[in-house]
């Protein structure tokens, strides 16, 4: 066995051992790999191959910023000799070495388990042994609290090591090895571990603290510590055990207190003084990876010499386990007291809820150029995870995979499908149930986990069934989810693959990959799903053109020849899969989801399109029939959807020798190509044609915006006034898209302007913004009556105001509209502007002769309006322009009753400023004080109370000055 020799001085065996296998990875370990990796990369083809995968290298996080310096100099070729282990690391792992032929092949061979995985013992590769180095580097430099390694440890790390190194080295690194184990090292390296050194770890440690968001499950530790001065915190990895301990640790330095961090029950005893305020640390208290049972009975034999001995006045005990770890020792773990009450921070009532996960995910990111969309949103903090989704490491203490954490933020997909990668290698079961869930499109119930019964598997029985079995091709009573697992035997080579395996296999991927609700299993996150089918179309591209659901194939699988675009997230197929894509086309067209086939950009490509053509055209003349009269699940044919896409040369192919339904003139107006839709016109198809949802061609043209379409659809007559039941004419969408070039066209050839749609508002409601105000100019010109109102009484001045649009509000003014035109409801356009707070279209409209007093249907006036509802400013300008502060509703509250009840304090104060009665009461008796005190009101009860108290000692001061007089 190795055992370092003690050095002179003060130096201490455990920071020499620290320091020797430092020595050992930096001098010996870099040099080795530098070696390794010349041998199969010479220098004098470094440049070549670095920019030969400089695509792969540019998106891998974990390289950084100074790693790129060093692949991609900008003055210089790139140079091994400045590779540290990292770096030498990632190459390995993830470049390719391009042959001669154009074949590509890895730069080594993966170890047995795949990389990123502890190698197992036997596994002696080079591979393996890079691995080994690689890991030993991250726990020396990112796992270690401090600089000390125990002669245990050091033993068993540096015989791993040794044989690493020598294996891929060879025996010419054995002498400088051996000297580093036993050379003598200097004073000024073998320092003591020290204050400074601790101070070191405390400053990083706040530094990192300062993104730290206090969380339910950290109160309730604080709560613990502050009442019994001890607490054991139980979290899974990655869950913010450590996080939440480090926190609290950093509050109680503040409050005076020496941390002491220890490993050991022997390490305590050593370290504790009874007669200083000390804050002892112990982290992963009974094993880090794995359970140890003598870690946990010396704790015990420790509580049993302490006892009665520890005030926790003085001593605060801080410890954390993994929660796996608590579970398997947990009945040792309960019987000692000495580490406290345990807190699962993973438990029910304790994990993250959505708002406490959004706010960590900020905090970290706040000084990083990322920027959350609402998708990610929703999938970081709506999955029902007790943490964070799978790749998520924002949080970690390793400072690689926090790089890899923000990456996942930026390339969610490419970070999963390594990962993804490694399980399908070490654990087939795992990623067939994932399989699974992918084809079931993410929604996988909980009854087709149940085994068939025997008799599903006989014939069908009775003439009805045996009728739908010849029609259908298929028993009713076949499990669909089990003939999915018939195909993922066969695809995964796992022939006694049962759904009990599957089930226990997505019960371990709980939490991690997958989710469940009250009926099914899901996916954690969409991006798991999408990387799923990228991995596995990577492996077997025909099993996901065959099973995969109709909807995954139009979100991520694309032709080779289509742009690079989202890549990571696309399948791409080459050639030789074209037959089999027109068939799984053909199949999901006839099934009902031609949307999905049709929105697929891979149909635009000329060369498949011509292939799938002829495919049908193969195909029985009765199967063709059923395939050209498809609908999709809401009525739509399959014209339709091919004359949607505006693709000429599909149109065409797809008419060549059918005749095409109505609708697929209605597809045809939504694209931009009005050569196609001249095409289906030339076959026949009316432009007065009406779909199920009442629009004709020339309103769905409007709608979509296409000038050039409408234009065409007018020279061949369409009614450029008919309606849309549910909407109105052509010229009312034209108004809505605030469209001034199509809203000429339909007004020069006698679109109605002042028509009001049959579901009751006029043309020029449709105004807003600052285009819009263009179209209401243009329409003022031509309207015969700027008042005119929908079926509601609603005028385009109480939408205008409503929206806050001053500059049409100032037109319809101008125009002569009634300022104070009421609704069926009674709302005036001042009402409709103070109900949605636009103090400054408030004010214009008082300027021109807004009644402020005018009340709706109930009595309310715009000042209760605003009460209720808060707005400040809207209040003051209210009051400035004459409103009264004291009108009455038809129940006889004031607008200072309304403010009371909402509970806004300003818009009191405001009131009360103003001349508000305090006393007043409405028909049920009650005063503004009533109703406040119903609510609960204390600061407006305390307003209140005031202000009465000032009016009766102004109202005796008046009196008695009324008296000497």
């Amino acid at each position: 066995m190795a055992v370092a020799p003690v050095s002179a001085g003060s130096a201490t065996r455990e920071s020499n051992n620290f320091i020797r296998l430092c020595k050992l990875l930096l001098d010996i370990g870099t040099k080795v790999l530098q070696n390794k990796f010349d041998i199969l990369v010479p220098p004098s083809q470094l440049s070549d191959f670095v920019s030969s995968n400089k695509s792969i290298l540019k998106k891998k996080p974990s390289i950084g910023g100074h790693g790129r310096a060093k692949l991609f100099p900008t003055d210089a070729k790139p140079c091994s000799n400045v590779f540290d282990i990292s770096l030498i690391y990632v190459l390995f792992r993830e470049t390719r070495f391009t042959d001669d032929d154009g074949s590509s092949r890895p730069l080594i061979r993966p170890p047995q388990l795949g990389w990123g995985i502890k190698p197992d013992s036997s596994d002696s590769s080079d591979a393996a042994n890079i691995e080994r180095l690689r890991l030993a580097r991250n726990d020396l430099y990112g796992h270690k609290l401090k600089a000390a390694i125990s002669d245990e440890e050091f033993e068993e790390t540096w015989a791993e090591l040794y044989t690493a190194v020598i294996s891929i080295g060879g025996d010419k690194y054995k002498q400088e090895v051996d000297n580093i184990l036993n050379h003598t090292l200097p004073a000024v390296i073998s320092l003591p571990i020290n204050t400074t050194l601790m101070q070191v770890l405390i400053e990083k440690r706040g530094a990192e603290d300062k993104k730290f968001v206090e969380t339910r499950a950290y109160r309730r530790i604080q709560e613990e510590v502050d009442r019994d001065g001890a607490v054991l915190i139980v979290g899974n990895s990655g869950e913010g055990k450590t996080s939440c301990a480090w926190h609290l640790i950093l509050r109680r330095l503040v409050a005076g207190d020496n941390l002491v961090i220890i490993d050991s029950a022997d390490e305590w005893r050593k370290k504790w003084d009874a007669s200083k305020k000390q804050t002892i640390f112990v982290d992963n208290c009974v094993g880090e990876s794995c359970a140890i049972p003598e870690r946990a009975e010396a704790w015990q034999r420790l509580q049993e010499d302490l006892r009665g001995c520890i005030n926790h006045k003085y001593t605060t005990v801080i410890a954390t386990v993994r929660r796996y770890i608590y579970r398997d020792l947990k009945a040792t773990v309960n019987r000692f007291h000495l580490f406290g009450k345990p807190i699962d921070i993973s438990s029910s009532d304790l994990r993250l809820s959505s708002s406490e996960k959004l706010q960590m995910i900020r905090s970290h990111l706040r000084d990083k150029d990322i920027v959350l969309n609402a998708k990610t949103i929703e999938m970081l903090t709506s999955c029902d995870t007790p943490c964070f989704p799978l790749s998520c490491r924002l949080f970690a203490s390793d400072e690689m995979f926090r790089a890899k954490g923000e990456s996942f933020f930026l390339h969610p997909v490419s970070q999963l499908r390594e990962e993804l990668v490694q399980l399908s290698r070490r654990d087939s079961v795992a990623f067939s149930a994932l399989i699974l869930l992918l084809v079931c499109d993410g929604h996988l119930l909980f009854d087709n986990l149940t085994p068939s019964e025997p008799t599903q598997n006989k014939p069908p029985n009775g003439w009805l069934e045996r009728l739908r079995y010849i029609c259908c091709g298929a028993s009713p009573n076949v499990n669909w989810v089990a003939e999915k697992l018939e195909s993922i035997k066969k695809a995964r080579k796992l022939p006694n693959l049962t759904l009990f395996d599957i089930h226990r296999a997505i019960e371990r991927l709980r939490d991690s990959h997958v989710t469940v609700n009250d009926t099914a299993y899901k996916f954690v996150h969409a991006s798991l799903l999408e990387a799923v089918g990228v991995v596995l179309a990577n492996e077997d591209a025909m099993f996901v053109l065959q099973h995969c659901s109709a909807h995954f194939i139009q979100q991520h699988v694309r032709l080779q020849s289509f742009p690079d675009v989202a890549e990571d997230t696309l399948v791409r197929l080459p050639e030789i899969y074209y037959k089999e894509l027109a068939k799984r086309f053909t199949d999901d067209v006839m099934n009902g989801d031609i949307d999905d086939v049709f929105q697929n950009p891979s149909i635009d490509d000329l060369s498949f399109s011509i292939r799938w053509c002829m495919y049908i055209s193969n195909m029985e003349r009765t199967k063709q029939l059923r395939f050209y009269r498809s609908v999709d699940k809401k009525g739509y044919s399959l014209f339709y959807w091919v004359g949607r896409t505006g693709n000429l040369s599909l149109l065409r192919q797809f008419l060549h020798n059918e005749e095409p339904t109505s609708d697929c003139l209605h597809g045809a107006c939504f694209s931009a190509n009005a050569e196609a839709v001249m095409f289906v016109l030339s076959k026949g198809v009316s432009a007065h044609c009406v779909d199920a949802g009442g629009r004709t061609p020339l309103i769905i043209a409007c709608k979509a915006g296409n000038y050039g379409t409408v234009k065409l659809l007018l020279d061949y007559g369409a009614d450029v006034n008919q309606e849309q039941e549910s909407f109105g004419t052509p010229l009312h969408y034209a108004c809505w898209n605030g469209d001034l070039q199509l809203l000429r066209v339909l007004l020069e050839n006698g679109a109605k302007s002042n028509v009001v749609t049959c579901g009751g508002w006029p043309a020029i409601y449709f105004g807003g913004g600052e285009e819009n105000a263009k179209v209401v100019q243009m329409l003022l010109k031509r309207q015969n009556s700027i008042n005119v109102t929908a079926h509601t009484g609603w005028s385009p001045l109480h939408l205008a105001s409503g929206k806050g649009d001053l500059d049409i509000v100032l037109s319809l003014i101008e125009s002569g509209a009634d300022i104070n035109i009421a609704t069926t409801k009674g709302w005036s356009p001042l009402y409709c502007a103070t109900q949605k707070g636009r103090h400054n279209v408030a004010s214009m409209l008082l300027q021109n002769g807004a009644d402020y007093d005018q009340t709706d249907y109930f009595g309310l006036s715009c000042l209760h309006r605003v009460c209720y509802d808060g707005y400040n400013l809207v209040a003051k300008v209210l009051i400035q322009g004459g409103a009264d502060v004291n009108i009455r509703s038809k129940v006889g509250y004031t607008p200072l009753h309304c403010a009371c009840d909402s509970g806004h304090v300003a818009l009191v104060k405001l009131l009360l400023q103003n001349g508000a009665d305090v006393h007043a009461e409405g028909l049920n008796k009650k005063t503004p004080a009533n109703v406040a005190q119903m609510k609960q009101r204390k600061e407006i009860l305390e307003l209140l109370a005031d202000s009465s108290a000032r009016a009766k000692n102004k109202g005796i001061c008046d009196k008695t000055c009324n008296g000497h007089a």
